[in-house]
């Protein structure tokens, strides 16, 4: 009776052990765990996306969000900007985007520039052909130091598959001849 009081109380010891062990192991696996924080656009007004038709706040929001992983593309991180934009491209549109992003990134990497389209002035949106003109100011940086600043627009243009908006396009708006 004696040992098996002994045994059962060894046996409790040692799960005692083994579970304050897992625990500790446990702990310093989360503690050194990296954390990924992602802001979630957040908006007030009501986005209508329908099958020919998406209202300004919707287009606004995605034109935003290629915008915000287009221009934070810099040396460091130009891989992995590369592959959030690539995530937000329609596939049918995806090994032509493809070649366009990677070659900006390739450039970027090589030479260490980076871009901040900032000081937005304005959007055009035409909801039924699921594109957005924006306007704004886009600042060069070279390292750390800016070498240029100059107004540009760009049509960001979408497809809107089953209410799921991607990209198609995205382009510089050139300033038309004056004659």
């Amino acid at each position: 009776m004696l040992t098996n009081l002994k045994l059962q109380r060894n046996i409790v010891l040692a799960s005692a052990g083994m579970l304050l062990i897992a625990n500790v192991l446990l702990a310093l696996k989360l503690y050194n765990q990296e954390i990924i924080t992602r802001n979630l656009p957040i908006t007030e007004a009501e986005l209508v996306i329908s099958k020919n038709y998406i209202n300004d706040a919707a287009l606004k929001i995605r034109a935003d969000q290629i915008i915000s992983l287009l221009f934070s593309m810099k040396k460091e991180n130009s891989s992995v900007s590369m592959d959030h934009l690539l995530r937000q491209v329609d596939n049918e549109f995806y090994e032509e985007f493809k070649i366009k992003i990677k070659k900006l990134a390739e450039d970027i990497e090589l030479r260490d520039y980076r871009y901040v389209f900032g000081d937005i002035q304005g959007y055009e949106y035409d909801n039924y052909n699921w594109t957005v003109k924006i306007s704004g100011y886009l600042d060069t940086y070279l390292s750390d130091k800016r070498i240029a600043n100059q107004p540009k627009q760009y049509l960001l243009s979408f497809t809107n598959k089953s209410g799921i908006i991607n990209l198609k396009s995205f382009e510089e708006v050139k300033d038309e001849p004056k004659n």
